[in-house]
């Protein structure tokens, strides 16, 4: 990690963290990338929260499926199109300052 990436992200690379501190992973997967992988996908699906300067901790409950996603993100949508309505704003407005907001 360079020192201009070293600001750039709160978790240290796992080189670079004092082995006491990590936990033995080869019983569970045979190398660091398939520990990333399953991490990610938890982090995808919900099923981990992080919260900055404290961790990463299990989410309380898993409050969607992927196949739920899609009933969710509608209605999200239709209350922020319905709250936008609220004060003048079109749908087409919404979706124009979705689509140029960065994650």
């Amino acid at each position: 990690m360079t020192s201009a990436t070293a600001g750039a992200t709160l978790v240290p690379h796992r080189d670079a963290i004092d082995p006491k501190f990590k936990w033995d992973l080869s019983a569970i997967f045979s190398d660091w990338d398939g520990w990333d992988a399953a991490y990610r996908e938890l982090d995808q699906d919900g099923y981990i929260v992080a919260q900055r300067g404290r961790g990463t901790f299990p989410a309380a409950e898993r409050l969607t499926t992927p196949g739920d996603k899609q009933d969710i993100l509608q209605m999200i949508y239709d209350k922020a199109i319905g709250e936008a309505a609220r004060h003048g704003i079109g749908a087409a407005d919404v979706v124009r300052y979705f689509r140029k907001v960065k994650p």
